[in-house]
């Protein structure tokens, strides 16, 4: 049987994908800008003149669910969820990885790197870890209004 008579062949063989990750669905509410480098385009979003010359996924989601004010309220609340639980995946699978115990040995100290441990780069810090906690604030607020509205 040849490779044209083989269906499943046939069937693998896309014709026109496109190479790389498929975009995250934070796209569909960014125009893409500029000429991608290295594997990043620059955004800009559909909703108000914020752009940035690298659009990072995380960034966006930030942007939509925080900061943006034209942002329809589906949307936000979609994003703000996201936002929210993004810190609480990334600490289960720092759970899940288990740290060999071993006893230190005297007048040799290990690096710290070498368990495991990478700490957080000042980035992170100020913007990942800054945006979740404002989501969960947030969000607990507008849970909170709709209760008491009813």
């Amino acid at each position: 049987m040849s490779e044209s008579e083989n269906p499943i062949s046939f069937i693998l063989k896309k014709p026109n994908a496109k190479p790389g990750r498929k975009p995250k669905e934070v796209w569909n509410f960014f125009t893409a800008i500029g000429e991608k480098k290295e594997g990043h385009r620059g955004c800009k979003c559909k909703y108000c003149p914020w752009s940035q010359t690298c659009g990072e996924a995380s960034s966006m989601e930030a942007h939509l669910a925080l900061s943006c004010h034209k942002t329809p309220q589906d949307v936000k609340e979609k994003f703000l969820l996201i936002v929210k639980t993004r810190g609480k995946s990334q600490t289960l699978q720092l759970e899940a990885a288990e740290i060999p115990s071993k006893k230190r040995k005297a007048g040799h100290q290990q690096l710290i790197t070498k368990y495991g441990y990478d700490p957080p780069h000042a980035n992170t810090l100020s913007q990942d870890f800054l945006y979740e906690e404002l989501a969960n604030i947030m969000v607990d607020q507008h849970l909170e209004l709709k209760r008491t509205k009813i």
